[in-house]
C-alpha cells in the first residue's frame, strides 16, 4: 500500500482527503480512514493460509488480491510436463490454473508484484525431481488470485477454462506428495 502524505520533522501530517493505492486500485479516503487503514495493513502481516475450497467460496472477494493457497499442485496435462493446477480432496470439482509468468495472467498484475526468484527456483528443482518420480506435489502458494468469467476465455482457448487463475510470487512450501 503506498499513501501521499505531508511528511514534517517528527510528525506526519495527514491531508483531509488522500490517495491510498492499493493493488492498483485508487481509493479516496479521508485522513481519519487512511491512518486507520495504514496501521491495520501493518498489522496484518502476510496473508493467512487459505485452502483451495475456502479460496472459491470467497472468489469475487478475492480478485486481484495477494493470497496464499495451500493444496496438491498437479498437471493438467501429464504430456506437458508442466504443474499447472492447484486442487483439494474435498472439493475435487475446484481447480485453479497455476500460471507462472506475467504473460499468461490476463489482466496487469498488482503494483509492487515480483517474483520471489530463490523460491522459484528451489519450487523448480523438486517439481523436476517429482515429474521424474511421477508424483503430485503439495504446495503452498502466495500469488495474485484473479476471478474470471467466461467472457475472458480468450478464442481458441490455448487450455481448459478455469475459474480461479493464480499468478505465483513465491512458494514458501513445496514437498513430493
Amino acid at each position: 500500500m503506498l499513501v501521499f502524505f505531508a511528511e514534517r520533522p517528527h510528525t506526519f501530517e495527514v491531508k483531509s482527503y488522500i490517495w491510498v493505492i492499493k493493488r492498483g486500485m485508487r481509493l479516496p479516503v479521508n485522513g481519519a480512514a487512511a491512518s486507520a487503514a495504514i496501521f491495520a495493513s501493518l498489522a496484518l502481516g502476510p496473508p493467512r493460509t487459505i485452502a483451495v475450497c475456502e479460496a472459491n467460496r470467497a472468489g469475487n472477494q478475492l480478485d486481484g488480491m495477494t493470497v496464499r493457497i495451500r493444496g496438491v499442485w498437479r498437471q493438467a496435462y501429464p504430456a506437458l510436463r508442466l504443474f499447472d493446477e492447484l486442487v483439494d480432496a474435498s472439493c475435487p470439482e475446484v481447480e485453479i490454473h497455476v500460471v507462472a509468468n506475467i504473460g499468461s495472467f490476463p489482466v496487469p498484475p498488482p503494483v509492487g508484484y515480483k517474483l520471489d526468484r530463490k523460491s522459484a527456483q528451489i519450487a523448480q528443482r523438486v517439481a523436476q525431481k517429482a515429474l521424474a518420480d511421477g508424483r503430485d506435489l503439495s504446495a503452498t502458494i502466495v500469488g495474485v488470485l484473479h476471478v474470471q468469467t467466461k467472457d475472458d476465455l480468450t478464442s481458441p482457448p490455448h487450455h481448459k477454462w478455469y475459474p480461479l487463475l493464480l499468478l505465483i510470487e513465491s512458494v514458501p512450501e513445496i514437498k513430493e506428495r
